[in-house]
């Protein structure tokens, strides 16, 4: 960006803030931006980012449309940002609004960590719309929905239409701010069908509905990260885990120590024990302690035998170390979180674990080491890539 660019965003952002601010706040761009929201098909409970956020009218429609949604709205302008702040402590659904500072071109959140991402009047003025969509494509999981509202390119017409001219008197602020809208628009550009398909396309988007809005003079475009079919469709040098845990393995004298989980991730499955690995504590140190909150006794002869990376449809990432050990000092009992089963070898029953398990498991037990990847759609399994190796002596 030259020095004319910049001077031109630190006026259409920080200086224009205020009078933008104004002009938008009114109930018809509150209930377009509203709009986006349903269109994503985002729920209750979920986590949806609205990039471009501005002063916040749209982030606060889409909080108030759909209680229980938790919005982040992102800005670059710290200006507009600190409108929407002021606005925040006043507004019905601030509450379930968080304001960040930040880049949409480059944003810092984990990959898969929201469940929608939403734009209005944002595309069409950032510097490379499809880096803007190729990173709300990341922070998507897969099978998630986008939608935006951009101004519409329509050949040849006025700048604004007669029956929008005629709501002047009655509605001031929204045919000024359409005005604006349309002016600017003309200057940075405009959206039609092509140029939305193209975008979502080049950005690796699946375009669902592309529709005019605003009587013509906005489109709304709204488009799907593909869900996973393939390990490729996942950036493994990126990838981030939602969760780290463990799996530790009791083998001696020909059989097994495994667990019936009783809740949590798995509950009703056959499995290791294993767990959540605590704030600032070590892989191995988890793996010991989890035994013993589980099944009352204190594993001995550790070894660590690899780990395991499971990516699910819905966004969540586990990322497994497994261990084995070669004893245990005590007897292993029920407890509230697994009952014990110690099981011979020869006679685990995969039928009642998880789909993985057949695959690594008995080269484990052959004493390999083991790296694997997996997809998951609930408890079926996708894909996946394991690799074994002989341990060094």
């Amino acid at each position: 960006m030259n020095a004319a660019e910049r001077l031109g965003q630190f006026v259409l952002f920080e200086l224009g803030a205020l009078p933008y601010a104004f002009l938008t706040s009114q109930p018809t761009w509150r209930t377009h931006g509203a709009r986006l929201a349903e269109l994503t098909g985002v729920r209750s409970g979920q986590r949806l980012l609205d990039v471009g956020c501005g002063p916040g009218e749209s982030a606060f429609g889409m909080a108030e449309r759909i209680p229980g949604l938790r919005v982040t709205g992102l800005d670059f302008s710290q200006t507009m940002l600190r409108i929407a702040q002021a606005r925040k402590r006043f507004d019905p659904a601030g509450a379930s609004v968080e304001l960040t500072q930040g880049d949409a071109l480059n944003l810092s959140f984990a990959d898969g960590s929201f469940d929608a991402v939403t734009g209005h009047s944002f595309l069409y003025l950032v510097p490379n719309a499809i880096r803007a969509l190729s990173e709300a494509r990341r922070v998507m999981r897969p099978g998630a929905r986008c939608a935006f509202l951009e101004p519409a390119q329509i050949p040849n017409s006025p700048l604004l239409p007669a029956s929008m001219r005629a709501q002047t008197l009655r509605d001031p602020r929204f045919v000024a701010s359409m005005a604006l809208w349309r002016v600017v628009s003309r200057r940075y550009g405009r959206f039609d069908v092509d140029r939305f398909e193209r975008a979502f396309a080049a950005a690796g988007l699946r375009p669902i509905e592309i529709t005019p809005t605003l009587e013509g003079l906005g489109v709304f475009g709204v488009a799907e990260r593909p869900k996973l079919a393939a390990l490729d469709d996942v950036d493994w040098t990126r990838w981030t885990p939602t969760d780290k845990a463990t799996l530790l393995f009791v083998v001696r004298d020909g059989q097994i120590l495994l667990i019936r989980k009783k809740r949590g991730l798995g509950a009703g499955k056959v499995n290791g024990p294993g767990g959540r690995l605590e704030p600032g504590e070590s892989a191995r140190a988890c793996a010991i302690r989890e035994v013993q909150e589980e099944l009352r006794v204190t594993p001995t002869g550790v070894t660590d035998m690899g780990r395991l990376r499971f990516q699910f449809q819905d966004g969540y990432a586990l990322e497994a170390q497994v261990f084995r050990a070669d004893g245990c000092i005590g007897t292993a009992t029920e407890t509230d979180e697994a009952v014990p089963l110690w099981t011979p070898i020869d006679a685990i029953p995969y039928s009642e674990m998880w789909a993985d398990d057949a695959l690594w498991l008995p080269r484990m037990l052959e004493g390999k080491r083991i790296d694997g990847k997996f997809i998951f759609d609930g408890d079926a399994m996708l894909v996946h890539a394991l690799d074994v190796r002989t341990p060094l002596a």
